[in-house]
């Protein structure tokens, strides 16, 4: 995903001069507040921590992303 300008320029490229910078940054910002409601893939965020007794691990977030039948494996080394 680029910045506010690369999406500005790639717009403009496409529309040719039908329209301005400015009309182009106002019609983005009235999608952005249309839209900022709305659950999309890129701002949601979920987090998970699995736990286990003895010793305690705390697995990240993205485990909760591998399919069910994933094979995890780990190792526990003893600091003494």
């Amino acid at each position: 995903m680029g910045t506010l300008a690369d999406l500005k320029a790639r717009i403009l490229d496409e529309i040719g001069g039908e329209v301005s910078v400015r009309q182009i940054g106002a019609a983005i910002k009235r999608a952005i507040d249309h839209y900022a409601a709305e659950r999309f893939w890129f701002n949601v965020e979920r987090g998970t921590t699995f736990t286990v007794c003895l010793p305690q691990v705390e697995v990240p977030a993205e485990v909760a992303r591998l399919p069910l039948d994933a094979t995890l494996q780990a190792d526990f080394q003893r600091n003494r």
